[in-house]
């Protein structure tokens, strides 16, 4: 599965001291290289820039088209609310984001679960160490539009998919367990 997620910029009266739109995208695969099988997610590309509206529609378009995404996450606030009508007009999949708390930090905090359970991969590029760069750096780094983005992709994952690795590991005992036994026979 292709997962985006867009951090919208707030407004376009004033572009350059305006926040960057940003946006993630998130291969998401199943994996069981260490005997317990879960959903992780590898970032695929990186991307911010402070377009105007029409342009930013523009560029989400087009990005959704090329890596041939199956939903586009985008934070309902702000110009999110108008990118969202469009994606829905232009027949784009999508999905809105509405935090339950304002506190960004909060946020991360309850979506690095899915960093703690080791179900986040990426691959060494530049715009990658520059991602994980900021989000390491976070609350107290100069941006967090892409911290936004992971927070909304890590969650929508730990609702979707995640089982703690605790549930995990007692799945596997269980599965190993069971193979000890045959299926019952009717008489």
């Amino acid at each position: 599965m292709i997962i985006q997620c867009y951090d919208p910029n707030f407004e376009e009266d004033d572009i350059e001291t305006n926040s960057y739109a940003a946006r993630t995208t998130w291969g998401l695969f199943e994996w069981d290289g260490d005997g317990v099988p879960r959903v992780c997610c590898i970032l695929l590309e990186a991307w911010r820039d402070r377009p105007s509206f029409p342009d930013l529609m523009t560029i989400l378009e087009a990005s959704y088209r090329e890596f041939d995404a199956d939903l586009v996450l985008i934070e309902r606030k702000a110009s999110g609310h108008a990118l969202l009508h469009e994606c829905r007009k232009r027949g784009i999949r999508r999905a809105s984001y509405k935090p339950l708390t304002k506190s960004k930090t909060a946020r991360a905090a309850a979506a690095s679960v899915v960093l703690d359970n080791g179900n986040v991969w990426y691959v060494e590029r530049p715009w990658a160490t520059q991602v994980i760069d900021e989000t390491a750096e976070f609350p107290a780094g100069e941006f967090d539009d892409w911290v936004d983005t992971c927070s909304i992709v890590w969650t929508y994952m730990r609702v979707k998919f995640l089982s703690s690795t605790e549930e995990a590991e007692e799945r596997r005992k269980s599965e190993a367990l069971q193979e000890h036994f045959e299926p019952a026979q009717i008489a």
